[in-house]
């Protein structure tokens, strides 16, 4: 009897876990294929491949998803973290040029004297 529970407990995760992978590859397939055509034919092509077939085209297409996207963020990030550094310089020297005006100043004062 325990071993027909513990067999029911894997059936269910194993739908559960069939589920989530259907959920991630029609995700995959909707964003990297725009075009409603190629959805279908990669939707077609996949309701004819084993369990293994399905892991394996999912963890390609989700490499290919990082590759062409994470690029597209990578870039994006860059640019930001170029502006935070463009944003610095230009912080920097104005403080270095108003440090340098203030001693210019004191420098005449004490001339002055």
């Amino acid at each position: 009897m325990a071993m027909a529970k513990k067999l029911e407990v894997n059936e269910g995760e194993l739908k559960a876990n069939a589920a989530k992978l259907g959920q991630k590859l029609g995700l995959l397939i909707a964003l990297l294929f725009p075009k409603a055509e190629e959805q279908q034919a990669w939707l077609e092509i996949a309701a004819k491949m084993s369990p293994s077939q399905l892991l394996e085209l999912t963890e390609t297409l989700e490499q290919k998803y990082l590759e062409a996207f994470g690029r597209s963020i990578d870039e994006q990030y860059q640019e930001e973290i170029q502006a935070a550094v463009d944003d610095y310089n230009s912080t920097q020297k104005r403080i270095n040029q108003k440090t340098l005006d203030q001693l210019q100043e004191l420098e005449n004062e004490l001339e002055a004297k």
